[in-house]
């Protein structure tokens, strides 16, 4: 069989054997009991509902996975503020916000510099991206880097295990792959590649 070159982007990646996109809601199923893990991405990322997990003192972890407010001029498009873009809004809290979560992930670009959006406490983490040169990363990369992380901590691992594995399913998502396509066709899948700089980092 031939192979062809190609950058899917999500609408195509999707259909690709080989390829599964994270169980998300398989993984908050089948958390162990009392264990309460927030994950919130695409529509259901509301103001209301990371507001929410936020002021939940039962909760061991609330991930967003999307897009970040960048201050950077490169980024598109250009927010000239500090923020992450929810279904409805640009939550961007003046002077923080109190959170009552144990752990909190923000997958999305360079969300490193969201300290300012949250008032946390010892023995709290906050853990965020540093996106390289271009203050980018690429959306497979951040959901396998979030899924990664969430399961660390459903499954009580903290907070530095979470970076760690993070890390490796990003490092992952930007290896190159041979897989099988619906038309029974092998291709090459080339993943963005990393930026120098590129990973998960522990904010708090």
């Amino acid at each position: 069989m031939t192979r062809s070159p190609v950058i899917p982007d999500d609408e195509t990646v999707a259909p690709f054997v080989g390829i599964p996109a994270p169980d998300f809601q398989g993984l908050k199923d089948n958390a162990p009991a009392g264990t309460n893990v927030q994950l919130l991405t695409g529509d259901q990322a509301t103001l209301k509902a990371w507001n929410n997990a936020l002021a939940d003192p039962n909760a061991a972890g609330v991930f967003f996975i999307g897009h970040a407010a960048s201050t950077n001029p490169d980024a598109t498009p250009f927010v000239d503020n500090s923020g992450i873009n929810l279904a409805n809004g640009t939550f961007n809290p003046k002077g923080g916000v109190d959170v009552k979560a144990q752990t909190v992930g923000i997958f999305a670009c360079d969300s490193q510099d969201s300290q300012k959006l949250f008032k946390m406490k010892d023995g709290q983490a906050l853990i965020g991206m540093s996106s390289g040169a271009d203050g980018l990363t690429s959306t497979s990369g951040l959901s396998q880097a979030g899924y990664a992380a969430a399961k660390e901590i459903v499954n009580a691992r903290g907070p530095d295990a979470a970076v760690a594995a993070a890390n490796g399913a990003l490092t992952n998502a930007s290896k190159a792959m041979t897989v099988r396509a619906p038309n029974g066709q092998n291709v090459d899948l080339r993943a963005n590649p990393m930026n120098v700089g590129d990973r998960v980092v522990r904010i708090h």
